[in-house]
């Protein structure tokens, strides 16, 4: 019965550790898109006051 609760309770802790590391991957990817997103809404407000101050 002991084992039965030990090999348990190891199997939840690596279960945690894995949805861990996925939620890290997960953030990870969205902070990526999230930078990517700003970066080009920055070229593109650039580039409109670019064009406005040419005229």
């Amino acid at each position: 019965m002991s084992d039965l609760k030990t090999d348990m309770e190891q199997r939840e802790k690596q279960i945690a550790h894995n949805e861990a590391a996925r939620q890290t991957t997960s953030a990870i990817r969205l902070s990526s898109w999230a930078l990517v997103a700003a970066f080009i809404a920055c070229a593109v407000v650039v580039m409109f006051v670019l064009m406005v101050v040419r005229l």
